[in-house]
């Protein structure tokens, strides 16, 4: 096993930057491996600040993170869920400002730290690697377009969690069940539904009451899809 393999996600990124030798050479592999190095954070370890100068680009392969911004009011607005293959601080060093974001892993989460100029630099050399940056940063921008549209549209706090749901487990449909990991806590559901944790407990007890929803342990089952959607109404 070459030595930038120990790093790889073990499956397919879901989004992002995905350094396999599926989409990148041998030599660009080798290439990131050099002007990176790897770097593991605990849970709830900042790895990104909102305003500060853009210093370097981290490059998930295992854990996630949560990607937010304060809102009026100064309460943190969740807008996405960073998975593994994706590379946090790209559009800040594409841009040149600082960070407009901040992020903080969700559970152990292992890194691959470049510096920016040394990230510029490898962009430049290895232009091969600009559509798969292109594609994260599309990504990037329709996440968080969703999480806006959700808090502009749905002008109710129950409406904007039973849109989070739905995304949650998108295989659900009118006439069959669908399950899927729930892979946020009450805490950060209420983030991306601009309301409070309180809020959020009540919602989803009430949900299981109906038999709208039901969670065991970690798994989410949507058993009325209608339901939820005229939540959103």
């Amino acid at each position: 096993m070459r030595p930038v393999e120990r790093y790889l996600p073990q499956q397919p990124a879901p989004s992002g930057l995905r350094f396999s030798r599926d989409c990148l050479s041998e030599k660009v592999l080798q290439a990131f491996e050099d002007i990176t190095f790897p770097v593991t954070y605990p849970e709830h370890a900042e790895l990104i600040s909102r305003n500060q100068p853009c210093r370097a680009v981290f490059a998930l392969y295992s854990g996630r993170a949560k990607v937010s911004t304060p809102s009026r009011d100064g309460k943190k607005v969740m807008l996405r869920v960073a998975q593994p293959g994706e590379i946090l601080g790209l559009s800040s060093v594409i841009a040149g400002t600082g960070y407009t974001v901040a992020a903080e892993t969700l559970a152990p989460t292992l890194v691959r730290t470049a510096k920016r100029e040394d990230f510029v630099e490898f962009v430049r050399e290895y232009p091969e690697v600009n559509f798969a940056l292109l594609s994260s940063l599309g990504e990037e921008y329709e996440q968080g377009l969703q999480t806006l549209r959700s808090l502009a549209w749905f002008t109710t706090a129950s409406g904007r969690v039973a849109q989070l749901l739905l995304q949650m487990c998108p295989a659900a449909t009118p006439a069959h069940e669908a399950k899927a990991k729930l892979l946020l806590t009450q805490e950060q559901i209420a983030q991306m539904a601009a309301t409070t944790r309180e809020t959020v407990t009540r919602l989803l007890a009430q949900l299981r009451r109906e038999q709208v929803i039901q969670i065991r342990g970690s798994i989410l089952t949507i058993r009325d899809r209608r339901a939820l959607e005229r939540l959103q109404l």
